[in-house]
Parts: structure tokens; sequence; C-alpha cells
């Protein structure tokens, strides 16, 4: 039977149960007992999230150089930009709130979106919609035009943000610019808290997407790392089940408050050091059993300035394996990790249980993780505030941060959140998205431990809050001998990296998926047609595999590595193509500018991949170029753009001259 020849509310219910039948099994309670609920009036409020043009320090040196070339190619056909997008056009339209069918027409007309994002904290409104809102009417309209739709349910607005991000990382992170949000008049309250956490989560929606010369680095780092003969691969399942207690150390401002109480502990507990949380706890007498580290490069100084004074041949590095070559020798033994998402695993490993699960974005995150994945039941956290009490507060007093060696530490504290000890505390847009994955793992993987937070920093959801002062341990989990017993266990269960990985390197095979790769890629953009009105982007996406890596493990062994090879700096190509594109002034000139950046991404690509054949096409990597050069040389600026002239008309079509429009007042 077709869908439209139903009656409304059961036209409805198959269209959902087609199309999203999660969203129906959520709203069948409510079917049977629907009230009438009248729909909002026409009064709505539309915010849009519009990016800013990059600095030469926001890209990579493949951007940069692309960016260069479009904007000079540009100016010589004297192609203006404007400030902001030129038309209401949004590739993401947001409703909060359900209206009535009317307004459905009206939005789809005025934003041409290419996602449709409907958020609905109430499940019983949108139970109540199935009969008087022609739900498939509207849906089959998207669909005839390509436009995909997807649902958002949930109370809680914070959540229901982390979601919209979420989404539109995996549909299409090159596209979050001038994304358009519209709430209707009875939602008010839970819309205008929606937005506050779009607004403070839309930026990482182009976070962590990589870029070629640090893939290429990684590569480099992790082939002389796993072949070096002293290393083990990290292994999810651990050892089993461990009993005696763990301390997860960060370095944030709580931590000297709390060293005493570690210092008491430390023959009792293991002790997991996060990065830079290294030295306040060998400054405080505290001698940790495993070190971990996240970062790439740059860590070989902060170890050397350390051994300098302290100790550190004795503990064990817990790292990932794109870890700069020479830390290694620092330590006693070293387990390698693997993140998904990036080259190396599917370069070298393609085993999910040689990754952690939510390692990222901070070292606390990696060294939280490590402890709950390696067995040990009870976790107790201290100086992982992930923000601070103090927005001028930052790190440990003894941390390297805090020394005349250390790096500039240059993180704006400015966005509130929920403390552990506090009614608020303050984090940035860098380390919100670590209190969120601290979250998910505390109520994923360890909701059948016993997690203990004594930070005076963020709320952790699924952990208990306790002040170091009034921590008493379990004394059953506190067995004689059994933190030595654990870390031997623990140390035991890693099998060596010769063992566990695929070692053997073969240029000639990697040059022949670079090229295919390439081929490939060449043959999307070659379609002048699609390019021209903007539906490459579908294309592209799909081409690139955005699930692979962020949500599911990549399995194609090199195919996979070159994929993510190209990947991030390809979608930082394209988002700002589309940023660019938004912003030309005169609508005749769109096409040209189209044109124009077709060609230099098909320039762009074809250095990139060059680059590639030339580092990775031999029988073992070839170092690249200093991590340095990862951006533009300072003192590099892109070139300036042109802006319309005040005396011509005004690109809105008023017929006014721009200075007497658009030209005189921000719009």
């Amino acid at each position: 039977m077709s869908v439209r020849s139903l009656s409304l509310r059961d036209r409805n219910i198959e269209l959902f149960r087609r199309i999203a039948p999660q969203v129906l099994e959520r709203i069948k309670p409510h079917l049977d007992h629907i009230k009438d609920v009248p729909p909002p009036s026409g009064k709505h409020k539309t915010l849009r999230f519009n990016g800013n043009y990059p600095n030469r320090e926001d890209i990579d040196a493949q951007t940069f150089a692309f960016l260069s070339n479009l904007l000079l190619r540009a100016d010589a056909q004297k192609i203006a930009f404007l400030d902001h997008p030129r038309t209401p056009e949004a590739f993401y339209l947001l409703i909060c709130g359900l209206p009535d069918d009317s307004a459905f027409e009206k939005l789809f007309n005025e934003f041409k979106p290419g996602c449709f994002i409907i958020v609905e904290p109430d499940e019983a409104k949108l139970a109540a919609s199935l009969s008087r809102i022609d739900w498939a009417t509207h849906i089959f309209k998207t669909f005839e035009k390509d436009v995909e739709v997807h649902f958002i349910l949930d109370k809680d607005a914070n959540v229901a943000a982390g979601n919209v991000w979420r989404l539109c990382r995996r549909v299409n992170p090159g596209r979050a610019d001038n994304f358009a949000s519209v709430l209707f008049d009875h939602e008010q309250n839970f819309g205008l808290q929606l937005i506050e956490g779009l607004t403070r989560d839309l930026n990482l929606v182009g976070t962590h997407l990589g870029f070629f010369h640090d893939e290429l680095t990684m590569l480099w780092n992790s082939f002389a790392n796993l072949t070096s003969g002293r290393t083990h691969v990290y292994h999810r399942d651990g050892a089993g089940t461990l009993h005696a207690p763990v301390f997860v150390v960060g370095s944030g401002p709580s931590l000297d408050a709390d060293l005493e109480v570690i210092r008491a502990h430390q023959d009792d507990a293991v002790i997991v050091s996060a990065g830079s949380a290294l030295r306040p706890l060998l400054n405080a007498g505290i001698r940790p059993d495993f070190q971990v580290e996240s970062e790439n490069w740059d860590v070989t100084t902060k170890y050397d300035q350390i051994a300098g004074d302290f100790d550190i041949s004795g503990i064990n590095l817990v790292a990932s394996v794109t870890v700069e070559q020479e830390a290694l020798s620092r330590f006693h033994q070293s387990v390698l990790y693997f993140r998904l998402a990036l080259t190396p695993y599917a370069a070298f490993s393609g085993k999910p249980e040689s990754g952690m699960r939510l390692p990222d974005p901070t070292v606390g995150n990696a060294a939280l993780c490590f402890a709950i994945e390696a067995g040990f039941q009870d976790v107790y956290i201290f100086g992982l505030d992930l923000g601070s009490a103090d927005q001028q507060a930052h790190h440990s007093k003894a941390s390297f941060y805090n020394t005349q060696e250390g790096v500039r530490h240059d993180t704006q504290y400015d966005i509130p959140v929920a403390g552990n000890f506090r009614d608020q505390i303050w984090t940035s847009k860098y380390f919100l998205p670590a209190v969120k994955n601290a979250e998910d793992l505390a109520r994923g993987l360890g909701k059948d431990r016993h997690i203990v937070n004594c930070s005076d920093g963020a709320k952790l959801a699924g952990t208990e809050a306790v002040r170091g002062r009034d921590l008493k341990l379990d004394p059953s989990s506190m067995n004689k001998g059994g933190k030595a017993k654990a870390v031997a266990r623990l140390l035991e269960s890693y099998p060596a990296a010769d063992a566990d990985t695929t070692l053997r390197w073969d240029g000639d095979v990697f040059s022949t998926h670079i090229a295919r790769f390439g081929d490939d890629f060449r043959a999307l953009l070659q379609d002048q047609a699609s390019f021209a009105d903007g539906s490459y982007q579908q294309k592209v996406m799909t081409f690139l595999q955005l699930r692979k890596g962020f949500l599911d493990a990549p399995t194609g062994g090199l195919a996979d590595a070159v994929l993510i090879l190209f990947r991030g700096t390809l979608l930082s190509l394209f988002l700002f193509t589309e940023f660019y594109r938004l912003r030309v002034a005169r609508a005749a000139d769109e096409p040209r500018f189209r044109e124009l950046a077709r060609v230099e991404l098909l320039r762009a690509f074809d250095a990139m991949q060059a680059h590639a054949l030339q580092f990775l096409g031999g029988d073992r990597p070839a170092q690249p170029p200093d991590i340095s050069v990862r951006i533009a040389p300072k003192g590099m600026q892109l070139p300036k753009r042109q802006t319309l002239s005040r005396n011509e008309p005004c690109y809105c079509g008023s017929g006014k001259k721009f200075k007497h429009c658009h030209g005189g007042s921000t719009p």
C-alpha cells in the first residue's frame, strides 16, 4: 500500500516506520494518549552561526597555499567579498519546535537546506504532530531534493546541542558555516538553552579532522617506534580485573591541594600521570607508575627538562604510537596505542583493540581511558580539572607550563559549566569536548566501576565527587603487594610490537593506492556541472567516508590509510571553498569563483599527492620536513580580499547604492 493513500496519522506512522523507526519507538507510548496541542503562532526567532575569515595560524600550509592562489586569482578577476554570507542559504537548517505545515514550506524556500534537523524535547508533542502535520509530504519533498532529514529528541538542551554537532561532523563538517536555527515561540526556554549549547559546541565540528603534514609525520614516527624493538602494543582489554586502586592524575590547578593525599597512598595505589602532571608529582616526592602522553612532538624537550631534576628512567610510558621517537628512550618500558582516526592505525594495525576507545582530546582523557580499560575497579581522579574556578589560573604551580623553560599557555576559560564542588567553573572550547568525552567514558565503559572525582574542576557525570581530604580508600582493594602485582600483570598483557603489527613497508603498494585515490578524486572534480551547482559536495563527502575513523574502525588497510592521509586537509579545502563562496558579493561572480576553486582544488591535491609519493613510495617511509613547516611561515598573510565599492549597486538587488543600503550598516 502506498504511504500517500493512508489517512494523515496512519500515513505519518508508516513513514516513520520506514525512515525513522527509532523515532517511532520513542513516541509510540504517546500515540494512544494524544492531547490536542495547538500549533505555535507564526512568531519565531532565527539565529545563525557564522565563521570568521581564517588567519595564518588557523590553517595548515596546504590550505594556506590553496587560499592564497584562489584569492589572488579572484582578485585578478575583480571578484569582491562580503563580511557575511550574501544570501540566507544554509546547508544546515535546524528547527526547534513543531510549526504548522505552511511554515515548513516557507523555511525550505528561504534557506534551501541540504540537511534538515528537527529538535524536539517533548516526545508527546511529536506524537501529536502526526495528526496535524503532513510529515509524509514534507519529507518526500526533501528526498526529491536530496536533503537529509534528522530528528533529535532530548529533554536536555546541552545533550541535544552535542548531538547536533556530532551529526554535522559525520554529514559534512565543511558546511557548518551559516548554520541556521529557527526557534518557534512555544519552545523558547528550551530553544534558548539549545542555542547556548550550539554557540559553545558548533566550533567542534571542524576540530581534530587531521592535516596532511601531520599524518606524514605520524606515519614516520610510528614506523620507527614500532620497529625499534623496545615497544609494546596497547590492548584495550588490559589484564582483566585489577583490584589495586588507581590514581589518575592531571595537572589542573586543584592538584596542588591533593599532592599530600596522593603521597600518603602512593605505596598502595597505582599512579597514572597525565602529561604535564609528571613534574608536580616528582617534585612532591611521588613516583608515578605510568606516564601517559598524547602529544606527537615537542615532548622530548619536556622530559629532558624534567630528567635534569628527577630520575624518570624507571617509569613506564603509555603513549600514542605517533609520539616522537626520542621520547621512548627516556622511560623504562613503552606501551603504544593507536588512534583509529589516524593513518598509522590503518597502515600498521587494523585491530580495534589496539586503540583506546575515548583518548581525546586531552592527555587527561587518555589517562582516564587507560585506567578504566586496564581493568582497575577503583578509580580516583585528581587534578583532572578540565577548566578552572579562577579564569586566570591554569595548571599546577610546579607543572612544566609554569617553569622558565615551559611553553606559553593562552587558553581562554570563558565557558561556564557545572563544577565538581561548586556551582560553576570555567572551561574552554578546547576542554569542553574533553568534559563530554570523560563523562561518556565514565557512564559507558566505567559504569560498573567505582570512579571517584577528587578534582576541584568540572563536574563529571558518572563519577562520585569526594574531596581529597575526605578520601577513604576501600581496604579490600589494597591487598599487600597488590600494586606491584597489578603493574606487572598489566605490562605482561601487552604484546611486543613486532609480534602484533604489520611492519613490512611496501612503498610500491602504498604508491598504487595513492595513485588510485588520486584518480578517483580527480574524477569527482572533473564534473564541472556538479561543481557549478554545488551537488559535488554530497559526492565528495560520500567519497571521503566520514564515518571511517570517526565512528567506525578503518578496515581497508593501506587504502584506508591513504584516505585518512589526505582527508583532513581536503575537508579543510572544501570548508574554506564554501566559506568564501557564500561571501562572494555579486551573484554574477559566483559561477566564476566556483570554477576558480575547482581548478585550485585540483592543483592543491596534485601537490599533496606528489609529496605523498615522495615520502611514502620507498622501501621505508622518508622523514618529512620538520613539524614547524606545518603552517605557513611567520610574517606571511593571506592576500587581501577585494570588497564592494561603496558607490556600486548593493548586492541585495534593492537598486540603492551599496553605501546607502547594506554597506551603510551591519546586516
